[in-house]
């Protein structure tokens, strides 16, 4: 269920400021996951599929603003966890989705399975 994120405010009890408090989560939450590639730190969030934003957790394997989850969790062909962006490849890592499609291609030309055979 979507929740409308412009209508949510909070109100701070010692100064009675008033604001959204989606901005103020999402501000938190990207603080939290911060990470510099120039160090060899890796992204832990993700867009989500679901809510399109970026709150998914990548080692968590689940969304922190509305609760998806992912379908495929691990690669069918091997080990590899998959992410949000493997889910269009149906439980096949980008390797094994390649190679898939290799063989595949492969197959279909008649000129390979005549030299094939």
């Amino acid at each position: 269920m979507e929740h409308n994120a412009d209508t949510f405010t909070v109100t701070c009890i010692a100064c009675s400021y008033s604001g959204l408090i989606a901005p103020l989560m999402l501000k938190a939450l990207n603080r939290e996951h911060d990470y510099d590639p120039r160090d060899g730190g890796e992204p832990t969030l993700d867009n989500c599929l679901e809510c399109s934003r970026l709150t998914f957790n990548l080692i968590e394997q689940s969304c922190h603003w509305c609760g998806a989850e992912l379908e495929y969790t691990h690669c069918g062909g091997g080990e590899e966890r998959l992410g949000p962006e493997d889910q269009w490849n149906e439980g096949l890592c980008g390797y094994h989705t390649h190679m898939q499609e290799k063989y595949s291609k492969r197959s279909m030309n008649p000129t390979y399975r005549q030299m094939k055979l």
